[in-house]
């Protein structure tokens, strides 16, 4: 099993006000070059608890809608693919350490990377962050399988194996 370890951040932060509003498109942004995917979002009033920080499983919605941004950036349409062919992603197991609260109207980014890519599953590593100063509010190990109709697993179609390969920098992760 793979462990939670901190990401390499080197070269990602902190964003420029531009970076910023371009990660806050519906589908993030897919970086290639630097081998993941950043998807930005302001902290919501719904968002925190009564002392004003972010709900725990808060942290959990955003990685999704991040997951969901990157096929999304990559022209994969999950609706449609699940529709179509009754296959899709399901997550088997999620790792969660929280390091700092992030508050009211705090902007966020999470950054996607590919840990591990087999013939069915994944594992991909999700960092929660200021874009301004990069301090991680949570990190996350989240373990993917990609499934048939019946759930069983089955082997990424190749389109959504190209998408997944570019959370990776050149040559790691991919089994």
């Amino acid at each position: 099993m793979l462990r939670l370890t901190a990401m390499k951040m080197h070269n990602l932060l902190p964003l420029s006000r531009a970076e910023f509003v371009a990660a806050c498109h519906p589908d993030g942004i897919l970086l290639p070059d630097q081998g993941c995917h950043h998807y930005g979002l302001i902290v919501q009033y719904e968002d925190t608890d009564a002392g004003g920080i972010v709900y725990h499983a808060h942290y959990l919605n955003y990685a999704e809608r991040a997951r969901s941004a990157v096929l999304r950036a990559g022209g994969i349409h999950l609706g449609a693919r699940l529709r179509s062919t009754g296959e899709g992603i399901i997550i088997r197991q999620v790792e969660a350490r929280y390091h700092a609260p992030a508050q009211l109207h705090d902007q966020i980014i999470v950054v996607t990377r590919l840990e591990q890519l087999k013939r069915a599953s994944l594992w991909l590593a999700q960092h929660i962050i200021s874009p301004e100063t990069g301090l991680i509010f949570a990190r996350l190990l989240v373990e993917g399988v990609w499934v048939n109709k019946k759930y069983a697993p089955c082997r990424f179609p190749d389109d959504v194996r190209e998408i997944i390969t570019h959370l990776s920098v050149a040559g790691e992760g991919t089994a």
